[in-house]
């Protein structure tokens, strides 16, 4: 009698889990839909943060854009980008302002101020291309087995989880493709990885991707965690005085 009432709670247990995936599934395969259909954007607002810690250094980049794009082809045709670096090293020369001028010779402006003086330079032809593409992160998401990833809703986001201890070859592929991440003495599956994603519950655009890539063991010490947040989706306005 126990052993029945026992294997009774384990099925019951199982089932839960399964109706739980499933809901899931069908929830995710929802939301992408829905995105797929305002993936046709023409203009938004990126912010892109890497902090990176090893060997006791520690660097930052901040990257921030104002971004008009072709709506067909989804390139970019015109922007303002700005790069800045801190930390324990003099990582600041690196810094630089870019403006995509989105004229008919597809010129290219590039501001650097190093030791207080400013050096400058044009380029015409030039690509006009930013990593992460807003659309590139959607295909490669949209690609995502759905098993993967668990799904939460708040009342402003939708939240895509990679689950605890899944080292998807997907995101990988991600981030090497869009971050141009890649692995120095360690492989894929002796680092520690965080990945997370939000939509906009209102518009259903991408609103953020937050990823940590960790390692620590014999062969050394490093993490990794980056932030992208999109914003002002279509209400770009690249005013020359800001």
């Amino acid at each position: 009698m126990f052993k029945n009432k026992k294997f009774s709670l384990l099925g019951l247990i199982f089932v839960i889990f399964i109706f739980t995936a499933c809901s899931s599934n069908k929830e995710i395969s929802e939301l992408f839909k829905k995105s797929k259909k305002v993936n046709n954007i023409q203009s938004y607002v990126l912010v892109n943060e890497i902090d990176y810690e090893n060997k006791g250094n520690v660097k930052n980049q901040m990257m921030k854009a104002k971004l008009i794009n072709d709506k067909d082809t989804k390139k970019i045709i015109k922007g303002r980008v700005s790069v800045r670096y801190s930390g324990t090293a003099n990582y600041e020369q690196n810094n630089y302002d870019v403006i995509f001028v989105g004229d008919e010779n597809k010129s290219l402006v590039m501001t650097k101020k190093v030791d207080g003086k400013e050096s400058k330079t044009q380029k015409n032809n030039a690509d006009y291309n930013i990593n992460p593409d807003y659309f590139k992160l959607l295909d490669n998401i949209y690609s995502f087995d759905k098993e993967d990833l668990t799904f939460e809703e708040t009342d402003s986001e939708y939240h895509l989880k990679l689950k605890n201890g899944n080292k998807n070859s997907k995101v990988f592929d991600l981030l090497k493709s869009e971050y141009r991440f890649s692995l120095n003495n360690v492989t894929e599956g002796e680092v520690d990885i965080i990945f997370e994603i939000i939509f906009d519950k209102k518009t259903f655009y991408l609103k953020s991707i937050v990823w940590t890539v960790e390692y620590s063991g014999n062969k050394g010490a490093f993490k990794l965690k980056n932030t992208t947040t999109y914003s002002d989706w279509n209400n770009v306005n690249l005013d020359e005085n800001r």
